[in-house]
């Protein structure tokens, strides 16, 4: 009797499993060995396929990102400088964000991260704070990347039924196919968050940025509303929002990154893929103590099924157990690169989180906030630092150039005087500028430049040597660009000061200034004066400021034989 009830229970055990295993579909049912799963990655396993270099899923894609893309592909096949090295600066508050990650990093060990990553949400933050503004971001970025540097983008977008935060679930009565379904209103909302993000893309486009793009990330994971137990619904929602920003908005300078989340949560990782014909790069999130405990399944499983064969393969986040608040100013983070080394040899990038804090508990996961931050980065031979991309440099259509915002002061600032208009040392500006010959009113404040294109300061050529800071706006004067008209609007709220400067770095040609229409200085500058110079101007620059706003107008008339030229300028006051 014993024996027929075992045997009963026997069957109905196995009956269940198979139960089980059959309405579980996603499960890998063939029998995998315990070394699968710790094994280093095979160096054949998703080699650089030169037949597909630079081949992108936008067959618009900008110059840039092409060249870009190709870079990538071939870092895996290189013993070392091969791993880009990246830093996440946070969502709300960039440019404090910035300086305590990114330029406390390059303080500490003389480098800066190779990659710097933003969240372009807005909306609802974690804390419910209404989060609009992306300027700054904008600003950050197009610095960035002229300096030399790489962009990542993700984007936490709030709950299009509710309004809530990325992480609200609900949908209000509603279903996920209203996230990409027009006229719905989660559709209506969601475009809103898309067309504000395409707003921005297409401004950083015209900068000659690419980006790499990181939408609805660790989707195999059920914290974020975009998860969806159902794979095909996720894949929808992401090949309808790629097209519209492609096809609809013309954006063409990013590369598309499909980053899941490390391990098996609702599904693995490579169920979640929207297609070869939708992803450019391979990206896992990952958080654990020992990196070095990490499945290289979740990312193998994406070759075995011959998915994302030849593209590039990184961690978008990569770092600690972040719940571990004990490890945060212990854990080493050489872990990670250890990992990289002898597990995920295919590896070309990681990115570190940004430090918070939670519940008053610092949680430190930025490179400069964790020990070894100076052996990881100058010492280690796999990782490329921003200042080690020179070969990428090579690949990019103008070498765009850089202005100062973010860099250290490269000339002394006479802290006595107020900025109208900070110098690029200290501070770059955008200003509006033509090489056409303009109306006679130009110099006025009444004059209107808004078809005059916009570009950050300073402008002329980079191979002028040596030079404090590189032109962003990079020309030589020619038969067709024979003068440059800048103009840059400003307020005044003050009382009269006694002293109006001009602080000026100029080389290869003369210049006029204009203040509201009348001139205030003439000056010229030979080649040999590599340093910024303070000009006092007189009286009459004075009696031209004006309460409210004012224009600052500026003729550069360049050396056509030599060509080259240089300008920075700033307007201070002083008591």
């Amino acid at each position: 009797m014993r024996d027929s009830k075992q045997f009963i229970t026997i069957l109905l055990t196995t009956a269940v499993y198979l139960l089980f295993m059959v309405s579980c579909p996603f499960l890998d049912t063939e029998e995998i060995p315990p070394s699968e799963y710790i094994r280093p990655l095979d160096p054949d396993e998703n080699a650089p396929n030169p037949d597909i270099f630079g081949i992108t899923i936008d067959p618009n894609a900008t110059i840039n990102t092409r060249k870009l893309y190709t870079w990538m592909q071939q870092l895996s096949s290189r013993t070392t400088d091969k791993i880009i090295s990246g830093q996440h600066i946070g969502d709300k508050f960039p440019e404090r964000d910035f300086d305590v990650t990114v330029l406390a990093l390059f303080e500490e060990t003389g480098k800066w991260p190779a990659m710097i990553g933003l969240d372009y949400f807005r909306g609802v933050s974690f804390d419910g704070e209404k989060i609009t503004d992306s300027e700054k971001k904008t600003d950050i970025i197009i610095d960035y990347w002229a300096q030399g540097g790489i962009i990542t983008v993700n984007i936490h977008l709030i709950n299009p039924w509710t309004g809530g935060n990325s992480n609200d679930k609900s949908f209000n009565g509603g279903m996920y196919s209203d996230a990409y379904t027009p006229g719905t209103l989660a559709y209506k909302n969601l475009k809103e968050d898309f067309d504000h993000l395409a707003d921005h893309l297409l401004k950083i486009q015209d900068e000659g940025v690419s980006i790499l793009y990181r939408p609805f990330h660790e989707v195999n994971g059920d914290w974020f509303w975009w998860h969806h137990s159902d794979p095909e619904q996720f894949i929808q929602l992401w090949r309808y929002w790629k097209d519209y920003l492609m096809e609809e908005r013309g954006v063409h300078n990013l590369l598309y990154v499909f980053s899941p989340n490390a391990g098996i949560w609702d599904r693995p990782p490579h169920m979640y893929y929207p297609g070869d014909e939708y992803v450019d790069i391979i990206s896992l999130d990952a958080y654990k103590d020992n990196l070095m405990d990490l499945s290289v399944r979740d990312y193998t499983d994406f070759i075995r099924l011959k998915k994302g064969i030849g593209k590039p393969f990184g961690f978008m986040e990569l770092g600690r157990n972040f719940n571990n608040h004990m490890h945060s100013e212990t854990w080493d983070q050489l872990n990670m690169i250890e990992a990289l080394k002898y597990k995920f040899t295919n590896a070309v990038f990681w990115q570190s989180g940004g430090s918070w804090e939670c519940s008053g508990i610092p949680v430190n996961m930025a490179i400069v906030d964790l020990p070894h931050a100076y052996e990881l980065m100058v010492e280690e031979p796999l990782v490329l630092t921003r200042d080690e991309l020179t070969d990428l440099t090579v690949f990019r259509e103008a070498a765009l150039a850089y202005s100062t915002y973010y860099c250290q002061k490269i000339s002394p600032v006479d802290t006595d005087l107020e900025p109208l208009i900070p110098s690029s040392n200290v501070k770059s500006q955008r200003w509006a500028y033509s090489f056409r010959r303009p109306p006679a009113d130009w110099v006025n404040t009444s004059f209107d430049d808004s078809t005059w294109k916009k570009g950050m300061a300073p402008f002329g050529s980079p191979w002028i040597k040596p030079l404090p800071v590189l032109p962003r706006y990079q020309f030589k004067f020619d038969d067709i660009k024979k003068q440059l008209y800048l103009r840059k609007k400003f307020e005044f709220t003050e009382t009269l000061p006694k002293q109006l400067i001009i602080r000026t770095f100029i080389l290869g040609g003369k210049v006029e200034f204009y203040l509201n229409g009348i001139k205030i200085a003439d000056l010229e500058r030979n080649h040999e004066t590599y340093a910024y110079t303070d000009i006092v101007l007189k009286a009459n620059a004075l009696d031209a400021l004006q309460k409210g706003t004012n224009v600052l107008a500026i003729q550069c008339i360049g050396n056509l034989s030599w060509g080259d030229f240089f300008i920075d300028v700033g307007l201070y006051t002083s008591e």
